[in-house]
């Protein structure tokens, strides 16, 4: 009886944050708190709140840990670096590894590095040239 009340516990975890992932698939970009855009970037860029990347990154994109952090890598863009955030969505180019939470590949997207997800979408079309790896963050 024991286990079947952690599953169930555990089950209702996983339930209530698939909730939350699937209330944001569908990204509001004017809510975003930072535009980047045609530029060209060396070095790592941090970042707090929401930012949308357009242009080019030799460097890493880093959420500020432990608070809520949303990026877009528009289709247009190239990171040669990690991207770090709760919630990311890919349409360009990353040549690095993803660390997030909640993780959105579409189908314009290439990824040349690890994955790592609680939650993840991947849309028919996307290249993804690396391991995909859950995080275990659920107890």
């Amino acid at each position: 009886m024991e286990i079947i009340m952690n599953l169930f516990e555990k089950y209702s975890k996983i339930k209530e944050k698939l909730k939350i992932f699937l209330k944001h698939r569908k990204f509001n970009e004017k809510r975003f708190d930072t535009y980047i855009t045609k530029v060209t970037v060396q070095g790592d860029f941090f970042f707090s709140g929401q930012i949308i990347f357009s242009g080019i990154l030799s460097g890493c994109l880093k959420g500020d840990r432990g608070t809520m952090t949303s990026a877009i890598i528009k289709k247009e863009s190239i990171i040669n670096g990690d991207v770090e955030a709760m919630f990311v969505i890919i349409e360009g180019k990353v040549v690095g590894n993803i660390i997030a939470e909640k993780v959105i590949i579409r189908d314009t997207a290439i990824i040349e590095g690890s994955v790592h997800y609680e939650y993840i979408s991947v849309e028919e079309g996307a290249i993804i040239s690396g391991a995909l790896k859950l995080m275990n963050s659920i107890k």
